[in-house]
């Protein structure tokens, strides 16, 4: 995918809005260093982003909801051609 180079939706230091049904989506940019902190979905991506692998990856990951505080752990695999790389 490319933008043109006047596009709006380059300038990084801009929010901008879009539309999905009845709701409005605001889509703001983020630095990969400031990612870990963002409220971000699937969680993995939270971490997985400041470390893109070199090859496309086969990722199985299910947020579970942590209602009691303890347990209930995600975890990302990467599969590799380099083997298995875990994220908490």
């Amino acid at each position: 995918m490319s933008l043109a180079e006047d596009s709006p939706y380059r300038d990084v230091g801009v929010d901008f809005t879009g539309q999905e049904g009845d709701v409005t989506l605001l889509f703001h940019w983020f630095r990969i260093d400031e990612i870990e902190g963002v409220r971000l979905y699937p969680t993995f991506l939270r971490t997985a982003l400041g470390a893109l692998p070199d090859s496309p990856v086969h990722i199985i990951h299910i947020d579970r909801p942590d209602w009691s505080g303890a347990g209930n752990r995600c975890y990302l695999c990467l599969r590799t051609g380099r083997g298995v790389r875990q994220f908490p």
